[in-house]
């Protein structure tokens, strides 16, 4: 009887998922240093877009995870995270919320001005390097 027999097939599958997750962490850490070096990069008054941060960091694929990183940013943070909008040259925080009037005000006073919420991308945008 095989009945102790380990499953080759299963072993083998357990193996290549351990290897994926692996990879996956190493991935999301690689990008979140990407992400964070092109931040870093853009100057005050100046934006650039979820979209334009993973081009940048090199995963241009990746507009979501660049918003996923600098969410979880701590409090305090010196990574100039405002300074990244979405596509539409909105900021992507609820109106009202206190992020949203964060976000606003450190723009403002780096010289961004808004028009009916909106930033003119083709007077702010920052392209990169």
């Amino acid at each position: 009887m095989y009945i102790n027999k380990p499953n080759t097939y299963e072993n083998k599958r357990n193996a290549q998922r351990q290897r994926t997750i692996s990879n996956s962490d190493k991935n999301s850490h690689s990008l979140a240093s990407a992400v964070f070096l092109c931040v870093n990069q853009i100057p005050r008054g100046k934006v650039a877009s979820y979209g334009d941060v993973a081009r940048l960091a090199g995963s241009p694929r990746s507009a979501r995870q660049v918003g996923r990183v600098l969410s979880q940013l701590p409090t305090g943070t010196k990574i100039p995270w405002h300074r990244v909008i979405n596509a539409r040259g909105e900021l992507s925080f609820p109106k009202n919320s206190l992020k949203y009037k964060e976000q606003k005000q450190r723009l403002e006073s780096e010289g961004v001005s808004f028009n009916n919420h909106k930033i003119p991308l083709r007077h702010f945008r920052w392209r990169g390097l």
